[in-house]
């Protein structure tokens, strides 16, 4: 049964101190008979490794094993004691012959059976390992012969870091979409990777690490960190933990780090971005055309809502929920990923990814013609009485000028019309948009039949015309008359005065006597 061991360094050091500065005895170290590096497949499967017998002479002799790793990877230490040994002993790592430099923590061993890892880079190593206690006053100089079997095991990491020692300024690159193996050790505890993202992604953050050595209190985290190192948010990774954990963010383009660090041995990393990419694509030809198009929406978001708003919205108010309502008067409905744009304008696209985030992609349509010709100098229904010059235009698909005509005749924006009449002028564009505007010139005032000044001796039938505008206004002796009826009738005599105006404001009066 494996028993990993680990004890605190306050600890060993008060062991460690026993046994180089005991005064009574000298320290020294067996140097020979090295324990062979035993190269697994899998560490935490053999079970029946190459077991060496070590012999402790006293509690104070060192046994010193050299190795050297040619690639990182979990060196592991297994000491099995006879059934009968009460005692314990300590094993240490370390980077010189000396043992000065300890790599980790001193580790105790005792019992049928101990199993002790390390998590190395590559390089040269020296296991030094004691055994038994030191003994009382009585029996200070009674040899303490003690044999204990140990084997020496090496498990390479399945690592792809081209660099062992990472900082912020000192990374591993990782490339995205591409899962990517480090390894933690003693010396190395944390890696750190950086990344380029090209632009605005939802980035989801894989990572796996280890546990199978892990004590109870460790926790492995994922760190984010933006281009100035400052941090971004985290994931973490618990002994229970099994599989590949992740979590998600919103990055804008740039560098970013990311540090795997607080659980030794293999790690896994991977990172995949999920693009705000959105493109618009517009059915029909690139004409001018009266017809609606549909808009096709092609997106690798993950969204949960599609909204479309007939305006170019600014990217400030890409978050007012309030605007981009139905009770938007600008609102277009949205069938799926198609929208339909019955008119020229810009289009603003808002797509809500599943975490809740927002981007915006627009489309400008500017060939849909659907707007009459503006028209200025005359309007429909309304009589001139002075000449007029008439100009239109269209900033679409332009004036279709073998349509535009006056009175019948094709004419050219900027004509003048001096000539009294009535008039009809009809301007087309070249989609067959048209506006048609009614108008007269009239410079004469109605006509009566009646004679100014003269007096009748029977009864009067007074007729008035007006032969371009018409009548607009009949009054009788300052007591206005329809204009309905152009026929008045006189019976009595007297004294009559009748004004006319007709819809060009052209005035004429009329006095006249009855007088039997």
């Amino acid at each position: 049964m494996k028993k990993l061991v680990r004890k605190s360094i306050l600890l060993s050091a008060i062991l460690i101190g026993i046994i180089f500065f005991f005064p009574s005895q000298k320290a020294h170290a067996n140097t020979e008979g090295n324990l062979p590096l035993q190269v697994v497949d899998d560490i935490h499967n053999t079970p029946y490794p190459k077991m060496t017998n070590v012999e402790y002479y006293y509690y104070t002799h060192i046994n010193r094993t050299e190795f050297t790793l040619d690639s990182p990877g979990e060196v592991r230490a297994i000491f099995r004691e006879d059934v009968r040994a009460q005692s314990s002993g300590t094993v240490w790592i370390c980077s010189d012959m000396l043992g000065n430099n300890v790599i980790g923590k001193v580790a105790i061993y005792s019992g049928p059976e101990t199993a002790i890892s390390w998590f190395l880079e590559k390089g040269t190593y020296y296991m030094f390992s004691t055994y038994g206690e030191k003994p009382d006053d009585k029996n200070a100089y009674k040899p303490n012969y003690t044999t204990v079997s140990v084997a020496l095991l090496f498990e390479r990491a399945r690592s792809q870091e081209i660099k062992t020692t990472t900082s912020f300024i000192n990374t591993n690159s990782i490339k995205l979409e591409e899962t990517y193996r480090g390894f933690l050790s003693n010396t190395s505890p944390s890696d750190y990777y950086s990344f380029y993202l090209p632009r605005k992604a939802n980035v989801t953050f894989g990572y796996s690490f280890d546990t199978s050595n892990a004590i109870n209190d460790e926790v492995g985290y994922c760190t984010l960190y933006d281009s100035n190192e400052l941090f971004l948010t985290d994931g973490t990774y618990l002994l229970t933990d099994r599989g590949q954990k992740s979590f998600t963010y919103m990055l804008e383009p740039g560098t970013y780090y990311v540090r795997l660090n607080g659980i030794l041995g293999n790690t896994i990393l991977n990172i995949s971005p999920m693009y705000f990419d959105i493109t618009l694509t517009a059915d029909g030809e690139e004409d001018w055309t009266t017809e609606a198009r549909d808009i096709h929406i092609d997106t690798s978001i993950d969204y949960s809502e599609i909204v479309v708003l007939h305006r170019d919205v600014k990217d400030s108010l890409l978050n007012n929920d309030k605007l981009w309502s139905p009770d938007n008067k600008a609102f277009v409905e949205v069938d799926g990923e198609t929208f339909t744009a019955k008119d020229s304008g810009i289009y603003s696209v808002r797509i809500t990814d599943i975490h809740g985030n927002n981007t915006m992609e627009k489309i400008e349509i500017d060939n849909i013609d659907i707007t009459e010709p503006e028209i200025e100098g005359v309007e429909d229904k309304t009589t001139y009485k002075k000449p007029v010059t008439i100009t239109w235009l269209d900033e679409q698909s332009g004036i279709d000028m073998d349509k535009t005509k006056l009175n019948g005749k094709k004419v050219k924006s900027g004509v003048k019309v001096k000539k009294e009449g009535k008039y009809v002028l009809e301007v087309y564009d070249k989609v067959g948009n048209g506006v048609t505007v009614e108008f007269n010139i009239d410079f004469t005032a109605p006509t009566t039949n009646i004679q100014n000044g003269k007096t009748y001796k029977d009864i009067v039938i007074l007729q008035i015309k007006d032969n371009v505008s018409g009548i607009k206004k009949i009054v009788v002796d300052n007591v206005e008359q329809s204009a309905v009826y152009s026929t008045l009738y006189f019976y009595l005599d007297g004294e009559y005065v009748v004004e006319v105006w007709d819809n060009a404001d052209n005035y004429r009066k009329v006095e006249f006597k009855i007088k039997k």
